[in-house]
């Protein structure tokens, strides 16, 4: 290992540059390492494959969570249409009685005006009589 003046050897020196170039990238006390070039491309394929694993990882739950949250909406979906069902017919049932009610209403009008024409009618019928037999015998 070659060595600078004053006793430093070459590779304090270099961690002295970095953390002079690179001050916020780089704790203090970091010292750069020589690598070769076969453990640069082992570290590269090494952080790829992780890389790989994480992105595998995140499209997994964000499959899953895909899912979950179909299987959600679809339950929220027929619970509104069960819920829809009931609320049509409860408003059917209600405007059924509703209509029933008024119906009763007007049959009950409607038989008391019956009643009353018969009973003009019968309390006529007698003078009708009269006009008619009187009709025949002239």
């Amino acid at each position: 290992m070659a060595h600078c003046a004053g006793g430093y050897s070459i590779c304090s020196v270099r961690a002295v540059l970095v953390n002079m170039i690179y001050p916020l990238l780089m704790g203090r006390f970091v010292q750069a390492v020589d690598m070769s070039k076969s453990d640069v491309l082992k570290a590269i394929k090494k952080a790829e494959s992780e890389a790989s694993d994480i992105l595998e990882a995140a499209n997994k739950e964000a499959s899953s969570i895909l899912s979950s949250a179909r299987a959600d909406a679809s339950e929220i979906s027929a619970k509104g249409r069960i819920d829809a069902e009931a609320d049509a017919q409860d408003l059917i049932a209600k405007t059924r009685n509703e209509a029933e009610k008024a119906a009763g209403k007007t049959r009950k009008a409607g038989e008391k005006n019956i009643a009353s024409i018969r009973s003009k009618g019968e309390q006529n019928q007698s003078d009708a009589l009269k006009v008619i037999m009187a009709s025949f015998t002239k």
